[in-house]
């Protein structure tokens, strides 16, 4: 398996110290995975935080998964993945995304329909000529959808789509939409951990943690994964459970990894389910375990 092709993205790095969060990004790098991506919460922001851990790394891309296009307007949005891009020596990728409703209105601004925004917002960031030196390697800009009409945006202004709690069978559907030239990049929920049942608790913990959104109930619905939008989490059953998460062995973890990959995937970012609920200790020493045998 290529190295450079499996990132991670740390759900609890907002809110660590900063020297924590240089051990963990040096470590990230030093066990070989290729990227490591930050989230847009209320925390630090992820732009800066990009530019801190690009100067003190190497080797390792450090990426936006994803950064809020409510959170800064497309000219900004292009200046930074320019900047970042030609200071990193092309280490820079953004995922950008709408986020959610209640997200956008704590901004004190009003959602608009997903297609519409980041259409506008793409054509934007393509249009704008930062007038700096040029990047080795232009920062790729991603898009995180699920949904046909977004898909599409993604497919004709950017340079793939970013996709979250879906299947394999998902992410074989979004390759055939994109075609062979787009990036196509699921994030693949883990846990490392022989006991099973404990597992799928923890999955389902994180799942809860999510607020449930309807974006995913509603791709979900459409591969016919559940029968209503509006079920709740408590309806989830164990094999859309396990569908949508690898908790194992590592054998088991590494198979649903090629398995997106023989789907059609470019990349796979891991996200530590235990992240979020036992701190990022232990989602760390998930990938310390899972490395040794990945990279056999």
């Amino acid at each position: 398996m290529q190295r450079e092709r499996v990132g991670i993205l740390g759900g609890n790095l907002g809110v660590m110290e900063v020297d924590e969060l240089e051990k963990y990004t040096l470590e990230i790098e030093d066990l070989g995975y290729g990227s490591m991506w930050i989230l847009e919460h209320v925390t630090r922001e992820p732009i800066a935080t990009a530019a801190h851990l690009l100067a003190r790394t190497s080797r390792l891309e450090i990426c936006t998964g994803i950064a809020s296009v409510y959170a800064r307007d497309a000219v900004a949005a292009a200046q930074a993945a320019h900047t970042l891009a030609e200071m990193s020596a092309g280490r820079f990728r953004m995922g950008i995304g709408p986020t959610y409703p209640a997200g956008v209105e704590t901004r004190g601004q009003t959602w608009q329909d997903a297609p519409t925004k980041i259409r506008a917002y793409l054509e934007t960031m393509r249009a704008t000529e930062v007038m700096a030196p040029a990047p080795q390697q232009p920062a790729p800009i991603y898009v995180a959808a699920s949904m046909p009409k977004l898909i599409d945006v993604a497919t004709e202004l950017a340079d793939g789509v970013l996709t979250n709690y879906m299947p394999v069978e998902h992410t074989r559907w979004v390759r055939e939409l994109v075609g062979p030239n787009k990036e196509v990049i699921p994030c693949v929920r883990i846990h490392l951990d022989s006991d099973r049942e404990r597992g799928r608790m923890l999955a389902r913990r994180h799942l809860e943690l999510q607020g449930f959104l309807r974006a995913y109930r509603t791709a979900w619905k459409r591969l016919g994964m559940i029968e209503t939008i509006e079920e709740s989490a408590e309806c989830i059953d164990d094999e859309l459970l396990e569908a949508v998460n690898a908790f194992g062995d590592a054998a088991l973890i590494r198979s649903r990894i090629e398995a997106h990959f023989e789907a059609g995937a470019s990349r796979v970012i891991l996200v530590a389910i235990a992240d979020a609920i036992e701190g990022p200790e232990v989602g760390l020493q998930g990938f310390r375990d899972l490395a040794a045998k990945l990279w056999q």
